[in-house]
Parts: structure tokens; sequence; C-alpha cells
């Protein structure tokens, strides 16, 4: 970089949807470097393929600290990256309890745990619709059937709804 380019923002084309950077041996700088420019309101890439690359756990915090911002992209992929430390794990999973965007995400370099954790909040964002529910302002009598019945048998989001919002699972408007 001159000094002429430090200057200008970091953007990817706003037409640009998806975006496959697989095996490029992309750094933790670059992957730095991109994640600045998906922090951007403005970006609508909503796929990103960066597998394979050679980032690691300072990469993965990069990436979570733009999935906090990040609106757009709905679905990343990090398969086989290299080894990503505690650390870099539990920053991903932190980034996906504020993340109601992401629908999927490919992370293989994580042990079953943190895995299902990032499963558990993809799945709050595609089947249980968190987003919608935790922004409702509009809390009607019997809002808290519509998520039983969003829930079904998985305890573990009715009790993420609970704790989120209580207000929620109100019986009647006060």
């Amino acid at each position: 970089n001159n000094n002429n380019n430090n200057n200008k923002k970091n953007t990817i084309t706003p037409g640009i949807r998806q975006l496959v950077l697989n095996d490029k041996s992309i750094s933790d700088s670059g992957i730095e470097y991109l994640c600045t420019a998906l922090a951007d309101e403005n970006s609508a890439l909503e796929r990103l393929n960066i597998s394979g690359n050679k980032f690691s756990s300072n990469g993965v915090i990069a990436i979570s600290k733009m999935l906090q911002t990040n609106t757009s992209l709905k679905w990343i992929s990090m398969v086989t990256c290299r080894e990503i430390s505690t650390k870099g794990k539990q920053a991903l999973v932190k980034a996906m309890q504020q993340n109601f965007f992401i629908k999927q995400i490919r992370f293989t370099n994580a042990d079953v745990d943190v895995r299902n954790q990032l499963n558990f909040f993809t799945t709050l964002n595609t089947k249980f619709h968190r987003r919608d529910l935790l922004r409702n302002q509009d809390i009607t009598v019997g809002l808290w059937a519509n998520i039983f019945s969003y829930c079904g048998n998985s305890t573990d989001a009715l009790f993420y709804f609970v704790k989120s919002k209580p207000e929620l699972f109100k019986l009647y408007n006060t």
C-alpha cells in the first residue's frame, strides 16, 4: 500500500453476491483486509468460500468481528483451514450469537461442541426466524404460542428465546 491508497475505503463491488476464494493461499492479513471490506454496510455479498487457505486464529477472529456488523452474508465456508486456537473458535461462536443473518457456516476445524453451537445459531436464524422474533417490539397476546410452534422439540431454542427476550412470553399485555 502506498499513501494514496491508504485513504481509499476497502469495498467489494456492490453487485457481487458470491465470492469464491478457496485454495488461494490467503493468509491472516488477506482475510483481515477482506473482512474490512465485508464489514461495510453497503456490502451485498451473500456467499463467501474461503476454504483451504492459510489463515489461522487471527483470520478467524477478523471474520468474527466482521460477522458482528455484516448483514448481507448468508453462507460462509471455511473448511480445511489451518489449526484454529480455542480463542479463535470462541470468537466465532460469540459472533454467531449476535449475527442473525448467517444461515450456514461450514467450519470443520472445530470440535463437535463448537460445530454444534455454530449449527444451533444458524438453525435459529433459518428455522426459528431469530431476528424477527427478537426485534419484535409489538408483543401481542399469545405470541409465545407461535414461538412454541416454531421451536417444536427444540428446548434449547425455546430456552434461548426465553433468556434473550423474556417479554416474548407474556401471557397478556399490561
